[in-house]
């Protein structure tokens, strides 16, 4: 059994509570008024009778069972991130993936949409540390007005959506962003790495705990791909074109001809 409070088993808890000299915690204490007040001046008289020292010793054997218990409770927490993550990284079927991409327009861009009710941006691949006032900032800033209506975050899938007042103050957030790309574009929002791009439904759809933790799958694949892309995309952008790679081999060609006319020569 574990001690909800600190995190950690009751055995351990116990050893703890002995080590720091608070075993009585763990007995029952005075009921009555008359009771408590000789309990608190017994314990004060033991304190006294063992002087400064020892009030010392037992402060530092307090401070030093805090370290342990936080640090107790920081790998209780640590294993239980560790067990989600794992379950995280289940496999999803083709008919999942189709089934759940309906919903959520991973393949989505910034290109004004057809249907003119729809008025927010779908958001995914942020981490756990990015807050919905965050998010709110960033687009409020962009827009140059309090023209965002509500943001929706779920941090364990990864997605997201922001709802804008207007059409036109969703317009506006994305023609400030100029995509370039026909994909969701990345972003920066308080530090946080993410990609958005219009929502493709007018309401905000709901998934079971299963579904969510297969989004979340979707979600890192979604990144790599696009990560992938635009590297591709970068890298040939970079390579020569072919009237470059031409005019370098003719220059080579020539350079080579005059050093051999000019060794030739007497």
């Amino acid at each position: 059994m574990l001690d909800l409070t600190l995190g950690i088993d009751l055995r351990t808890r116990d050893q703890l509570l002995k080590l720091t000299d608070q075993s009585h915690a763990l007995e029952l204490t005075p009921q009555n008024q008359m009771s408590k007040i000789y309990a608190a001046t017994q314990l004060e008289k033991k304190y006294k009778a063992a002087g400064e020292d020892a009030i010392e010793t037992v402060e530092q054997k307090r401070a030093d069972a805090r370290k342990l218990v936080d640090s107790l409770s920081k790998a209780v927490q640590n294993k239980k991130r560790k067990q989600e993550s794992e379950q995280d990284e289940e496999q999803v079927s083709k008919e999942e993936l189709i089934k759940l991409c309906k919903h959520l327009p991973f393949n989505g861009s910034l290109e004004t949409p057809k249907s003119s009710k729809i008025k927010s941006f779908f958001l995914f691949g942020f981490g756990e540390k990015l807050a919905e006032y965050q998010v709110r900032d960033y687009f409020e800033d962009i827009v140059g007005e309090k023209k965002v209506e509500a943001v929706t975050l779920n941090h364990r899938g990864k997605f997201g959506f922001v709802e804008f007042s207007s059409r036109e103050a969703a317009e506006r957030a994305a023609e400030c962003l100029q995509n370039s790309v026909p994909h969701p574009k990345l972003v920066a929002v308080a530090g946080e790495p993410l990609r958005l791009c219009w929502a493709g439904k007018t309401t905000t759809p709901s998934f079971s705990t299963t579904e969510i933790a297969q989004v979340r799958t979707i979600v890192k694949r979604q990144m790599i791909k696009y990560a992938t892309k635009e590297q591709k995309k970068s890298s040939g952008s970079e390579a020569q074109s072919p009237v470059t790679k031409r005019s370098k081999i003719e220059s080579t060609t020539s350079s080579k001809y005059t050093s051999l006319r000019t060794d030739l020569e007497v």
